[in-house]
């Protein structure tokens, strides 16, 4: 039947239950909606691709509904779970957005569920936070992430660790090596977002380091921590309670 390699090619991207999806492939790659697909061809997909910046989808895109950046985020994760994307967006910083999500009418109509077989085995429906995902942040050792439920699935958490950059907060020089409090805060604060993120929570990390999690008595003191990864952390504290406030409503 005449288009069906068209409808083939959208459901195996789960994309072909918007029509204006479907619309928008015939368009984008200029065919007759009676055409079918040449095998060998390459065509275009109804998805826009962002470079993603590491900190939110909103903020990527320059977007402000909350909501339709946490379906962006849902089908990101659904078609990396399903075997279509090999990387994780977080980890390849390539977001796709399909064009339904923001050009439709009916933008906000949920992505549909599929308990597609993959490999004669039945794999968890479409929303359902599952697997594994990268955080860098974390260290080597504790960077692979698995989902355990959805307990905190749509919450999203700004998580952000005391002290940091030019101050050390309080410290202690009668152990082996000095002990630093912002150090052990920002320990901390790993872990609480790695525990929320396990149970399907979006976290941002306000502060950032390349420590990781450490698991040593001692952590070692440096001054390198930044606000969102790249803003250099002032010593005044008021500066540096705005700066960071200014990032959680950016985020926001």
């Amino acid at each position: 039947m005449s288009g069906d390699g068209v409808y083939s090619l959208l459901r195996r991207y789960h994309l072909s239950s918007y029509s204006c999806n479907i619309d928008r492939f015939y368009e984008i790659n200029k065919l007759d909606k009676k055409a079918s697909l040449l095998t060998g061809k390459k065509y275009k997909l109804p998805v826009e691709i962002y470079s993603y910046n590491g900190t939110s989808i909103r903020s990527t895109i320059n977007l402000d509904d909350w909501e339709t950046a946490v379906q962006i985020q849902q089908y990101n994760e659904a078609i990396f779970k399903l075997g279509v994307r090999k990387t994780h967006y977080r980890e390849s910083r390539i977001l796709w957005v399909p064009y339904h999500l923001l050009e439709c009418k009916a933008s906000k109509a949920k992505i549909p569920e599929n308990n597609k077989k993959i490999g004669g085995k039945e794999k968890a429906k479409y929303f359902k936070k599952k697997g594994t995902i990268t955080e860098k942040l974390f260290g080597n050792e504790y960077k692979n992430v698995k989902i355990l439920d959805n307990q905190l699935k749509n919450e999203v958490y700004y998580v952000v660790s005391g002290h940091g950059g030019p101050d050390p907060g309080a410290c202690c020089t009668s152990t082996e090596s000095m002990m630093c409090e912002d150090e052990y805060a920002y320990d901390v604060a790993l872990r609480l977002t790695r525990n929320l993120m396990q149970h399907g929570a979006t976290v941002h990390m306000i502060i950032q380091d390349n420590d990781g999690i450490r698991d040593e008595e001692l952590l070692d003191c440096d001054k390198d921590e930044k606000c969102m990864g790249t803003a250099q952390i002032p010593l005044n504290q008021k500066k540096r309670l705005h700066q960071r406030a200014a990032a959680i409503n950016k985020l926001h």
